[in-house]
């Protein structure tokens, strides 16, 4: 399983918001997939269980699973 680094204001009830560089390592580089398994941290010690929902212009959009 990948794992990101994220801001936590990158995170919203249910959701994290990938953008920039990452976004782009995850979907040109690492060429990951809707429904893949992604680990996410916040740099405050949490944790997310993720999967990736979606792409949009601009941004791939992941919802937590768990934390």
């Amino acid at each position: 399983m990948h794992h990101f680094f994220v801001d936590p204001s990158s995170i919203e009830e249910g959701i994290v918001r990938i953008v920039g560089t990452d976004l782009n390592h995850m979907k040109n580089v690492l060429r990951m997939k809707t429904g893949e398994a992604v680990l996410i941290s916040d740099g405050t010690g949490k944790d997310y269980n993720c999967q990736i929902e979606s792409y949009a212009e601009g941004e791939g959009i992941l919802e937590i699973l768990s934390e």
